[in-house]
């Protein structure tokens, strides 16, 4: 079962109760179960709420409304599924990893760099989510999906989603020559 490292405000937001115990370490993906751990954060644009999720091991990244549990989760999952299929992750598989986010463990994120991470996609997602109506959802996967296609230096590969497609031993996407 995955964990959900989040801050405590995110937690508070979510409906969330009592303390947010600290991760004592990583937690290993269940067989059939590759994605592992996520973090996520809130943020507001205007008067919108929105959660992003960046998973650990890929980078790859989930954007919902803000909802209280378990509609956040629900939402995240199907914005992971959705993405893992694109990415040609058989369905069986991907709604397999998607349904690890409805069992999740939540622990506080004491990691400045996920963290940091977090605001930074956050700020890129501004300009995709400033138009997004309430009930959009296509529009939050595909700028999702955009932010999943953002590199980050001193990783490899650099974009979540050549991680993904390395992690389920998917085709290397085409390059251009």
């Amino acid at each position: 079962m995955p964990s959900i490292l989040c801050t405590r405000a995110l937690w508070r937001q979510l409906g969330g109760r009592g303390d947010l115990p600290s991760r004592l370490a990583p937690s290993l993906p269940r067989p059939g179960a590759l994605l592992g751990d996520w973090t996520a954060k809130s943020f507001a644009l205007g008067r919108r709420k929105f959660v992003i999720a960046l998973n650990e091991r890929t980078y790859l990244v989930a954007l919902s409304p803000l909802l209280r549990l378990p509609g956040v989760l629900a939402a995240l999952a199907a914005s992971v599924c959705w993405q893992l299929e694109q990415l040609g992750v058989p369905p069986g598989d991907a709604r397999s990893e998607a349904e690890e986010f409805l069992r999740p463990t939540f622990v506080k994120n004491d990691s400045k760099s996920l963290l940091g991470s977090l605001n930074d996609l956050a700020y890129l997602a501004e300009p995709d989510l400033s138009e997004v109506s309430r009930d959009a959802s296509d529009e939050l996967l595909r700028a999702a999906a955009q932010l999943s296609e953002t590199p980050h230096l001193h990783r490899n590969p650099v974009r979540p989603t050549d991680a993904v497609r390395k992690l389920f031993a998917l085709p290397a996407r085409a390059t251009a020559g």
